[in-house]
């Protein structure tokens, strides 16, 4: 596993699954499928 910092508040893991586990979540989420996420930036 491998960490890059992009910058102090975000980055990114490597190396966490396997290409055959990545496949399946990948399959999984594509079959329960997606909605839309509101962003909302009140407050910030």
């Amino acid at each position: 596993m491998e960490k890059k910092e992009w910058t102090s508040n975000i980055f990114t893991v490597t190396n966490v699954f396997s290409e055959e586990e990545c496949r399946k979540y990948i399959d999984y989420t594509e079959n329960i499928g997606f909605a839309d996420a509101p962003i909302n930036s009140h407050g910030l």
